[in-house]
């Protein structure tokens, strides 16, 4: 799901993905009766790959689950996650209460810019 939300409408080919940090992630995931409809992952302190199903987005399933998220970091002693975070999504995330740090830069022909947060115990 996250390929089909975050990747493919880029024209990013499977092939093209490097997957070999994703076995070292923490995983979140929302599923609706057995179907995926929200995935999130957590790389160290670095936070990736969130993506909601389409027909499901502005439902609160991704809010949800960064907040899931931030817990499992918690209770492994990760009390800080930052993440390059796409211009579209920058509302989104400082109402979770990240922050913009830097100058805003292109990845993957997308305008991002890094936002975070400190975690508080």
């Amino acid at each position: 799901m996250g390929y089909r939300e975050l990747r493919a409408p880029l024209g990013i080919a499977r092939e093209q993905m490097d997957l070999s940090r994703d076995c070292d992630c923490i995983y979140i995931v929302a599923l609706d009766h057995d179907a995926l409809v929200c995935t999130v992952a957590l790389h160290g302190e670095h936070l990736r790959q969130l993506a909601v199903a389409k027909e499901r987005q502005g439902q609160g399933i991704g809010r949800r689950l960064v907040t899931r998220l931030e817990e499992e970091a918690r209770k492994r002693g990760i009390n800080r996650i930052e993440m390059h975070a796409r211009q579209s999504a920058l509302g989104f995330y400082a109402a979770l209460g990240y922050a913009p740090v830097g100058d805003m830069f292109v990845q993957v022909g997308i305008p991002h810019l890094v936002m975070v947060k400190t975690l508080l115990r």
